[in-house]
């Protein structure tokens, strides 16, 4: 349902990913083809992997081909563009994909920082103290985050037992595997060793984790 517009010297572009001019479509890992007017346009391929950076280079795309210039220096551009530290940057370290999301502190986010550890390898953890200062739509919000870590994670590793009360309380009955610790460093070492069972796991890292919880003060 997503779509965006660019007006340019008066002439409106409108792109998305069901509607608009031009489309993202069969999004996987980074890869993901361009249609413009529903017919294939390319295959275009970045270091980025969130739902929301993917429409923001469609913008980009969507301006370019417009204008008539040549997609394949863009394409080469792309693949040499780094996204911000600590949002949905990728790291592998030997048989584990770290995605570390730990700068994020919004819904959206939370939600599209699953979505990648769905389609992850491996047995997949999620690692977050939650979201914090949502008001009065916490429980709203939590439900709505517990439906999605459902669908998308194995193993879930919750920092501190004060501001996770209420997601713990949503996720403890259901099949997957929960857990509570103090603070991060914690939770990161627990991590390792239940990592050590597989030979593969994906890990999501997701959500403000600042020296505040690291150091185990809430």
């Amino acid at each position: 349902m997503i779509r965006s517009n660019i007006n340019y010297n008066g002439i409106l572009i409108t792109y998305g990913f069901e509607y608009g001019d031009y489309n993202a479509r069969n999004i996987n890992n980074g890869t993901f083809d361009v249609y413009y007017k529903n017919e294939y346009l390319d295959t275009f391929k970045c270091n980025l992997i969130g739902k929301y950076q993917i429409l923001n280079l469609l913008g980009v795309i969507a301006y370019i081909h417009s204008e008539g210039y040549n997609l394949d220096i863009l394409k080469r551009g792309m693949l040499l563009f780094k996204g911000v530290p600590n949002r949905l940057e990728i790291k592998k370290h030997n048989k584990i994909t770290i995605i570390d999301d730990s700068y994020n502190s919004n819904y959206k986010g939370f939600i599209d920082a699953l979505n990648v550890l769905k389609n992850s390898k491996g047995k997949r953890f999620l690692i977050t103290p939650g979201i914090v200062e949502l008001g009065k739509y916490k429980k709203e919000i939590y439900e709505a985050l517990a439906d999605n870590i459902l669908l998308s994670t194995d193993v879930v590793i919750l920092i501190g037992y004060f501001q996770t009360r209420i997601l713990y309380s949503l996720l403890k009955d259901t099949n997957l595997e929960v857990y509570v610790l103090h603070n991060f460093k914690e939770a990161y070492d627990f991590f390792l060793e239940l990592s050590k069972k597989y030979d593969e796991c994906s890990i999501l890292i997701e959500n403000d984790i600042p020296d505040l919880y690291r150091i185990g003060l809430i």
